[in-house]
């Protein structure tokens, strides 16, 4: 078997593909190709309709040899790319793009594969009766860098723990640590070293992230047992200088935060005189969001 190095340089070569692996939110994958191929004991079958891989060159816009975006168009008559759409959604699955020369008359790989692309795909920017059209970012993109990594917002961003093993692990955070979706949360009233407040006798079952709902679950300051929480993530505050009409009253210091592991305490003096006053009177608040 010739590499590919060797078979780029012939004449004429066999057949250039792509072969483009799926990996969904459940852990099922997905290899899809312009052609059923066989290849390492894998089988890749026909969905692929297009996509710009062959536009990838030297010297290009983004200053690498490589795409920032990948579009591929997926065969859709059948509605199996809109069931995943709807039951497990494009957004956020990990993609993987080799490339080989194949000898479809012998029906075998003619070259060794190779990555070319890794990236993460974006819902679906159009889907039709007969195709599904997806945009996929590479990884090594550095637009996708969201600053800052929690995006400012009143609702809490951290996920709740449902089920008693997500409630375990948000406890210690289990095999990830930190890292765990529900540690950051940390509801867990029905675990041992655990907090959080019991919805009578067995834990609430859901939250819609607001700031009353985590004051009664427990998690904004202290629960029931009187232990420390403070995992409140949304941000609640008045910007600096920020007037308001109904009080005609202004902020004339910088807020000063404090965060414990997902709450945020804003500390700031507010000018209670009206404007234009020389010597307006202070009066120190405090607000733990």
């Amino acid at each position: 078997m010739n590499s590919i190095w060797e078979l780029k340089e012939l004449g004429a070569t066999q057949t250039p593909l792509f072969l483009f692996t799926f990996e969904l939110a459940a852990g099922q994958q997905e290899r899809w190709c312009t052609h059923r191929v066989e290849v390492d004991g894998a089988t890749w079958t026909a969905r692929v309709v297009s996509h710009n891989l062959f536009e990838m060159r030297s010297d290009s816009d983004e200053g690498i040899d490589s795409l920032s975006r990948l579009s591929v168009t997926l065969a859709n008559a059948d509605s199996y790319c809109s069931q995943i759409e709807r039951n497990l959604g494009w957004k956020g699955v990990w993609v993987t793009v080799r490339f080989l020369f194949f000898d479809l008359k012998n029906g075998s790989p003619a070259s060794e594969s190779t990555v070319i692309f890794r990236g993460v795909a974006n819902s679906p920017d159009e889907i039709t009766e007969s195709t599904l059209r997806l945009t996929i970012t590479n990884r090594m993109n550095f637009q996708r860098m969201l600053l800052p990594e929690v995006r400012i917002q009143r609702r809490c961003p951290w996920k709740f723990p449902v089920t008693p093993e997500q409630r375990t692990e948000a406890t210690t955070g289990g095999a990830r640590g930190k890292y765990s979706p529900f540690y950051r949360c940390g509801y867990s009233p029905d675990g041992e070293g655990g907090a959080g407040n019991l919805d009578g006798t067995t834990p609430y079952a859901s939250c819609d992230y607001t700031r009353p709902q985590c004051v009664q679950r427990g998690m904004f300051s202290r629960d029931e047992n009187a232990s420390a929480t403070g995992r409140f993530g949304g941000i609640e505050f008045v910007p600096l200088r920020c007037w308001s009409e109904a009080t005609a009253t202004r902020l004339t210091t910088p807020p000063r935060w404090s965060r414990t592991r997902g709450a945020i305490t804003t500390s700031f003096l507010s000018s209670t005189a009206p404007a234009g006053s020389p010597h307006p009177s202070y009066s120190p608040e405090t607000t733990a969001t």
